[in-house]
């Protein structure tokens, strides 16, 4: 059943309730992941001048394949509103607050995920999301249905 028609129009907030922003890519590569943070810290750091080697890089040993799409290095942005992240088959972008919007979000997006093809050389995508996390403030209102138009139902 399709209530589109009934719905209502949802003010615009003041502020977006973007919190984070998250684009991620899971994928193999070509190259050894040693090699990548070195090759793709050269190619961004002038956008993102910080590097943070993460707790999943120190793993000695064989890694399983569930746990290689973890990160193991983080690059963040000079005004620390966005960070790279990577680790064996894994490649993300996130927007921090305050979201500056997609078109800046994309091109920090495009600039990331072109460095990294160039230094990892990727070869299987297995996938692509794109996730927001939100908070809606709940000052003016107390319903849920004052900011999101969703219907529910059980079959």
């Amino acid at each position: 059943m399709n209530n589109s028609t009934n719905r209502k129009i949802i003010p615009k907030l003041i502020k977006a309730p973007v919190k984070e922003a998250i684009c991620e890519i899971r994928c193999d590569i070509s190259k050894a992941y040693s090699l990548l943070p070195g090759g793709l810290y050269e190619s961004i750091k002038n956008s993102f001048p910080t590097v943070a080697e993460l707790p999943f890089a120190n793993i000695n040993g064989p890694i399983p394949d569930e746990l290689k799409f973890i990160a193991a290095h983080r690059f963040v942005s000079a005004k620390k509103d966005f960070i790279a992240q990577i680790g064996p088959k894994l490649c993300s972008v996130n927007a921090l607050d305050p979201y500056a919007g997609f078109e800046t979000f994309s091109s920090h997006i495009t600039a990331v995920f072109e460095a990294y093809k160039r230094v990892a050389e990727p070869n299987k995508l297995h996938r692509i999301g794109l996730r927001y996390i939100n908070l809606i403030p709940s000052a003016t209102s107390k319903k849920i249905e004052d900011y999101v138009n969703v219907d529910f139902a059980l079959a």
